[in-house]
C-alpha cells in the first residue's frame, strides 16, 4: 500500500529564540503487509519550514536578521491495524525516525550561515482509517517524533491505496 496526508506540522525548540513553529506539513508513506493486521512501513515526514525575523534593534546589536529551519524525517517501523467497526480501522505505528534539520541564519549584513543537523529518535503515530472501497482508505493521523523539548508533531488527513 501507499498513501499520503497533508496538514499541520509543529516543531518545538529548533530556533535560537521563539519563532513560528506551526506550518503546513505532510507525509508520504508505503508499506508491505506481513499479516492482515500488521505491516512494515516507511514514512517521509515533512514538517515544513519555520521562520523567525528579528526587529531592526536586534539586527543593529549584532543579532541575526532572519532564521529559518526546515525539518524532515524518514521513519522505519511497524503499522498495527485493528478493525473497530465495519469499515473503520484504528492504526498504531511505532518505529525509529532519522531526522534531518536544515537551519539557515541570515546576519544583518546579508551573510548566510548554514547549520545542518541529523538526529535519530523514536517515532509513534496513531490514526483512524475509513475504507471507501476494497482498495482505498481515507485517513486521519497524528505522528510524533519524540526528542525531548525538540519534539515534532504532524497532524494530517489524506488517503491510501492497496495494490
Amino acid at each position: 500500500y501507499a498513501g499520503g496526508t497533508a496538514g499541520i506540522g509543529v516543531t518545538n525548540g529548533l530556533c535560537t529564540a521563539p519563532c513560528s513553529n506551526n506550518t503546513f506539513a505532510g507525509k508520504i508513506f508505503g508499506g508491505k503487509r506481513l499479516t492482515p493486521g500488521l505491516a512494515a512501513e516507511v514514512n517521509l515526514l515533512m514538517f515544513g519550514e519555520t521562520e523567525r525575523v528579528n526587529n531592526q534593534a536586534t539586527i543593529n546589536a549584532g543579532g541575526t536578521a532572519k532564521e529559518t529551519v526546515r525539518s524532515r524525517a524518514i521513519t522505519l517501523g511497524i503499522n498495527w491495524e485493528v478493525e473497530l467497526i465495519q469499515d473503520f480501522t484504528n492504526q498504531i505505528r511505532v518505529g525509529w525516525a532519522f531526522v534531518n534539520q536544515k537551519k539557515r541564519l541570515l546576519s544583518g549584513n546579508n551573510v548566510e550561515v548554514q547549520a545542518d543537523r541529523r538526529l535519530n529518535a523514536p517515532y509513534i503515530g496513531a490514526g483512524i482509517a475509513f475504507r471507501l472501497n476494497r482498495d482505498i482508505k481515507l485517513l486521519s493521523s497524528a505522528d510524533f517524533v519524540i526528542n525531548g523539548h525538540e519534539g515534532m508533531y504532524l497532524f494530517g488527513i489524506g488517503a491510501s491505496a492497496e495494490f
